[in-house]
């Protein structure tokens, strides 16, 4: 080969390889952008798969709470009513509040005045005895509540209502025999309302003047004055007029109370020293007083005196007394 053909192959050789130099760079931009949109597109999927998921949970497209098929009616203090869209299969307790209360915070060890009822989360069914709630009176710690109880009511508010579903054991003990009757549960539904530990009701237009006693109620309880008039006979001045049930002749009553003698003041018997309201039997109580008593409403503060012959003998008793909430006697 001649030395000018030489010199045009080797001079073709060095522009290919400069043109194969000058794509590297070109074909390094090419691969950058495809993995750059690569990254883009896997974003783009996740934050779609990310918000589909969001709105189907809001629009209900996700799995519904237990609690969503419990509705429950009646007012805080009344015997509730539920009603279940469908069975409830419980596999964990679930909690909600139904309705918030504007009353006394409950703190750990305070005062606290309970009604629960129970119902069967199949059917709904009311199992609490005698088909009215129970009450629980105490203090809100362990020992008077357990802790279950106790870790549901601290923090919330007098006059709240609470909405609890739990499960309990699907089969009866291996001991207890089976029948037709037995009732396999799934769990159960509680309803909780927490009650006022002093009266609410509303004050009455005809508390001045209305009888002999003067009170003035304070934080540690009823200073109760009078006039040298000594009643005739009981007297009965209503504080406070409540809105809730009437008291029945076999009911057993929660109340706080205050009693003092006429002649000297003397306080004899309060609850208002600790804030912890008293189940008391209805039948059980002084003879005057008992009569005084039924179909006053739930909620309403007393004034009454008792002579002594309906009392306890000694003297003229002044007593103040609110009614907070009415079960069947025990």
């Amino acid at each position: 080969m001649s030395e000018h053909a030489q010199s045009l192959s080797s001079r073709r050789q060095r522009m290919r390889g400069a043109r194969r130099q000058s794509q590297r760079p070109r074909r390094r931009w090419v691969f950058a952008l495809i993995a750059l949109l690569v990254v883009c597109a896997v974003i783009a999927s996740s934050v779609w798969f990310v918000v589909h998921r969001n709105a189907s949970s809001v629009s209900g497209d996700a799995p519904r709470s237990v609690l969503a098929s419990v509705e429950v009616s009646g007012r805080v203090g009344a015997t509730p009513t539920v009603k279940l869209s469908e069975p409830l299969q419980i596999v964990s307790t679930k909690h909600a509040i139904i309705s918030q209360g504007e009353g006394r915070a409950i703190t750990a060890g305070s005062p606290v005045l309970l009604s629960v009822t129970v119902f069967d989360a199949r059917t709904g069914e009311l199992l609490s005895p005698n088909g009215r709630p129970r009450l629980v009176v105490g203090r809100a710690d362990n020992d008077s509540l357990g802790a279950d109880l106790a870790r549901e009511v601290t923090g919330r508010s007098e006059g709240s209502r609470l909405l609890i579903a739990r499960p309990l054991s699907s089969a009866p003990a291996s001991d207890v025999p089976t029948t037709p009757t037995t009732r396999l549960n799934t769990g159960e539904v509680v309803v909780i309302d927490i009650l006022p530990t002093l009266a609410s009701g509303q004050a009455s237009a005809q508390v001045n003047g209305s009888g002999p006693l003067e009170v003035t109620m304070r934080d540690e309880g009823p200073v109760i004055t009078h006039g040298d008039q000594l009643p005739s006979g009981p007297t009965v001045q209503p504080l406070l007029t409540g809105s809730g049930g009437q008291v029945r002749a076999d009911d057993d009553i929660v109340v706080q109370y205050f009693v003092s003698g006429w002649s000297d003041g003397i306080e004899r018997e309060s609850t208002w020293r600790t804030g912890v309201p008293e189940r008391v039997r209805l039948s059980e109580l002084m003879p005057g007083l008992r009569p005084l008593l039924i179909d006053q409403k739930v909620g309403s503060r007393l004034a009454i005196t008792l002579p002594p012959d309906q009392a306890t003998g000694d003297d003229t008793l002044c007593i103040i007394i609110d009614i907070l909430a009415t079960a069947p006697a025990s």
